[in-house]
């Protein structure tokens, strides 16, 4: 191959290097037009953080995990009416908590846990209101960790906060997931 071959190959490569720029702009241009806002009001006049606002949030008790469903609900419900505004509810949102404590570190010298996660899974069902028709289902889940150290209190404090922060990250997911169903079936 002789120099001039070569370089014809170099400049022709960096040509259609120069153009890459412009056909991503292109490409991202043409696409634009396709986005819709999770949350803004459809041309149908639906609007997310309504529907978001029909539902009502119901969790199976279970006894052993009362202050975690008590987090689990309460965030949900601010997440769904934050405003606050009466709703009527057409929707039941049914979920079924679950918890377990992963040691993830433990101290060489005493064989005591140094550090624990914390993960809880939400299995749920959406209901229409008046009815026991399941229109979607599914399963969403969110971890916590915290540290474990030799003072009892310390510990019990550093576990609820990992359940409250695992709460909001899991009512957050759950939130996404409707917000998601409700714009599909728009």
């Amino acid at each position: 191959m002789s120099s001039s071959e070569s370089g014809h190959a170099v400049r022709s490569r960096l040509r259609s290097m120069r153009l890459l720029p412009l056909l991503a702009v292109g490409v991202s241009l043409s696409l634009g037009g396709c986005f819709r806002p999770l949350y803004g009001t459809s041309p149908t006049g639906h609007n997310v953080a309504d529907q978001l606002a029909s539902v009502d949030v119901v969790v199976v008790p279970k006894t052993s995990q009362e202050r975690l469903a008590h987090y689990v609900e309460q965030e949900l419900r601010f997440n769904l009416n934050g405003s606050g505004r009466p709703a009527a509810k057409a929707y039941r949102l049914e979920l079924d908590l679950s918890q377990e404590v992963l040691t993830s570190s433990v101290n060489q010298a005493t064989g005591q846990a140094v550090a624990a996660i914390l993960r809880i899974k939400a299995n749920y069902k959406l209901i229409e209101s008046g009815s026991t028709k399941v229109v979607a289902e599914g399963a969403a889940s969110a971890s916590a960790g915290y540290d474990r150290t030799p003072q009892r209190y310390s510990n019990l404090r550093a576990a609820r906060d990992a359940e409250i922060r695992a709460s909001k990250v899991l009512a957050e997911q759950l939130q996404t997931k409707l917000a998601g169903w409700f714009v599909a079936r728009r």
